[in-house]
């Protein structure tokens, strides 16, 4: 999809930015793609690098090192960014000059339709994020998702880059790497904004919502946050251990009502993802 995403680069309203293309190993046509982009668009200043060493991690932080810009955004290669996100961002950090970290709005672009089972609480499984229309912190632990967030890149020098022994590495679904930097940022005290103009549209391709690829992205949630927490600390991994029990409470919670409601399959759902979590994480 990184032609689509591409594209709606190349449209947008305000072209003063630079793009870093990072190909990570790709075994597809990602960079004859990348590369005719950059033959076709040559108004648009487009930097195109190798990193050999596999993983989003590496990857995002050779695309830190080899930015020139103050202000980092990061995209995923399947997301699809409004014709005025860079004219809004702009706007924002007009107004709010002392941002170091952000997220915008994250809407989902389903292949065929959302499926029965999908309910709000499982929605960051297809990366959508939607805090409403008005400007706010990202508050306790929540954080913005890697395919839209903004990171000041003053921060990557002062508080580290992302934990190359988190995220994603070829065809695994490990995660934490963006949970690990912004627990990082928010314990510096450095306020989280949600900026609600940042707009794109995320694909959910149906590959993504098959019940193998449900499993498999559940007990990656789990394992990638035990190797985070106990990377940080023992007590950390009885933190989660905890915090884990007690969403099992608001699951069960969450079932009731479901079920009271007539949408048993969407309870369902939620408590075969804390139980799959929950095997990660204690397994």
């Amino acid at each position: 999809m990184i032609g689509k995403t591409l594209q709606h680069l190349s449209e947008q309203i305000d072209k003063n930015f630079e793009i870093v293309l990072v190909n990570n190993n790709s075994t597809d046509r990602t960079e004859t793609i990348c590369l005719n982009f950059i033959r076709e668009n040559p108004h648009l200043t487009v930097f195109y690098v190798l990193e050999k060493n596999q993983g989003l991690s590496y990857a995002r932080n050779r695309g830190v090192k080899e930015a020139h810009g103050e202000y980092l955004v990061f995209l995923d290669d399947d997301a699809f960014a409004f014709p005025d996100y860079i004219r809004n961002l702009k706007a924002f950090l007009n107004n709010y000059p002392e941002t170091k970290a952000a997220g915008g709005k994250i809407l989902p672009c389903f292949e065929s339709r959302k499926p029965d089972w999908m309910s709000p609480y499982l929605m960051s499984l297809i990366s959508t994020l939607d805090l409403g229309n008005t400007i706010t912190l990202f508050s306790g632990r929540s954080y913005p998702i890697g395919a839209n967030m903004l990171i000041h890149k003053t921060v990557f020098e002062q508080y580290g880059y992302f934990d190359v022994n988190l995220g994603r590495k070829g065809k695994n679904l490990d995660g934490a790497e963006e949970k690990d930097l912004f627990l990082r940022i928010k314990k510096a005290g450095i306020p989280i904004y949600y900026i609600p103009d940042l707009v794109i549209e995320h694909w959910a391709p149906d590959s993504r919502l098959t019940d193998e690829f449900f499993t498999k992205q559940a007990l990656a949630i789990g394992s990638s946050e035990k190797i985070r927490a106990k990377n940080s600390s023992s007590a950390e991994y009885l933190k989660s251990c905890l915090r884990e029990l007690f969403k099992w409470g608001a699951t069960f919670v969450l079932f009731a009502g479901y079920t009271f409601t007539g949408q048993y399959i969407k309870g369902a759902k939620l408590v075969e993802f804390r139980w799959k979590v929950s095997k990660g994480l204690f397994g």
